[in-house]
């Protein structure tokens, strides 16, 4: 389940995971313009700007990994006749 409220990590406002529509779990972080997150050892997730309900993400990753938005890469998966990953 979803707790209310955050808990303080190193200045950071994390909150715990909850399930998302996949089943999965989600961590939600709360992050302002220029504050980033990073995956891994190699990929960085930086909010660029907020504009009322649009976000603009910077996202910095290896040549090797390919990034899309979700509903490219569902459309992708569903093109080429592969089981769509949520």
């Amino acid at each position: 389940g979803r707790r209310e409220g955050p808990e303080s990590l190193a200045g950071l406002r994390v909150y715990e995971p909850f399930l998302a529509g996949s089943g999965e779990c989600m961590l939600v972080l709360t992050r302002k313009p220029n504050q980033a997150i990073v995956i891994g050892d190699n990929i960085r997730v930086t909010v660029v700007s907020v504009d009322r309900d649009q976000i603009r993400l910077g996202i910095e990753a290896p040549k090797d990994i390919t990034v899309h938005r979700a509903e490219v890469y569902a459309e992708i998966h569903r093109a080429e006749g592969e089981p769509r990953a949520t």
